[in-house]
């Protein structure tokens, strides 16, 4: 399992995306795999977020690309809109 600071830096370029539309970015990896939650600011652009399938293929090839031995382990991508949402 890669380490929380990995996993942060492999995801920092889609942070840095969500940003700009007033989005953020909350990590966390435990036994259950990675778990990636978008959170919207006051000012989120709704139409700005991108489909939830799309955010999770992008964040899953970053993962197998950038990460030192790859990951093809459990991965969950939560967003605003699915309704519970909480930030590790």
């Amino acid at each position: 399992m890669p380490s929380l600071a990995d996993v942060e830096e492999c995801l920092e370029p889609i942070r840095t995306m969500l940003q700009a539309d007033g989005y953020g970015l909350a990590l966390s990896v435990g036994d259950e795999g990675i778990r990636v939650c978008v959170t919207a600011t006051e000012e989120a652009c709704a139409e700005c977020l991108i489909p939830k399938d799309l955010m999770d293929s992008m964040v899953r090839d970053s993962l197998e690309e950038r990460l030192p031995s790859g990951y093809r382990g459990p991965l969950t991508v939560e967003y605003p809109l699915d309704g519970k949402v909480t930030p590790p």
